[in-house]
């Protein structure tokens, strides 16, 4: 980041009230939940050099351009579900998390698409997709993201090596405690990475209603996507 940005995000977080979400998500009180929307061409969004991080997946930046997207920055580095819903004041249901994972037994990969940080029964997710499959997380990353980084929006040779995208359905029930319904999955603001390297990386992201992040990723890949009904959580 140049230094003229650097000192132009230090004043305007000085000068710009915190950001709270509403959410039944309890933050802690002294939690810097800042954050800041990177309009498309303005300068930030050059220094950022956003289309260029963009350009693996062109359809993120139609999306942004479209207005169904935002780009933000997060002024805290983060590279997990909890650290950015404590980070950006979202409830921990809007961080949607993609795992790579592949067959035990086999080469075949699939990116699972689901929200929140509870872990999540990998064979119970894709069974419908690969029954009688063993599935593990996979060892490594595709190439273009790094851990707590990680993106379904994958550039199309990545795209081209997966069986199947497995995506919670936007239908899918979110519960909290003691099983209370607090909506559905498809409504709320789905915050997801946009992958990347550097240190950058684990300070942007991009958020939109959940449902059209599902629409979003069936246009891109189209048949490779596969809306999972159920996830069941440990």
């Amino acid at each position: 980041m140049s230094q003229s940005l650097a000192l132009r995000a230090t004043l305007a977080a000085d000068a710009r009230p915190l950001r709270r979400e509403a959410s039944h998500f309890k933050m802690p009180p002294d939690s810097q939940c800042r954050t800041r929307i990177v309009a498309p061409d303005s300068m930030e969004w050059s220094e950022l050099q956003m289309s260029q991080r963009l350009a693996h997946a062109p359809h993120l930046e139609a999306l942004v351009r479209s207005g169904k997207a935002s780009i933000v920055y997060c002024e805290s580095a983060t590279s997990s579900c909890e650290e950015k819903a404590l980070a950006a004041g979202l409830h921990p249901d809007s961080v949607i998390k993609a795992i790579y994972a592949k067959e035990i037994f086999g080469e075949d990969r699939h990116i699972i698409v689901t929200s929140g940080p509870r872990r999540i029964r990998l064979a119970h997710a894709l069974s419908e997709a690969c029954e009688g499959s063993s599935i593990r997380v996979a060892d490594d990353t595709p190439p273009g993201m790094t851990h707590g980084t990680c993106t379904p929006f994958v550039s199309d040779a990545v795209a081209r090596s997966l069986s199947f995208i497995g995506v919670e359905s936007p239908l899918a029930e979110r519960r909290g405690k003691k099983g209370r319904v607090l909506g559905l999955l498809g409504d709320i603001e789905a915050d997801v990475s946009i992958g990347g390297t550097d240190a950058l990386a684990h300070h942007l992201s991009i958020r939109m209603k959940y449902a059209d992040l599902v629409d979003a990723l069936k246009a891109a890949y189209g048949d490779k996507v596969v809306l999972l009904a159920e996830v069941e959580r440990l």
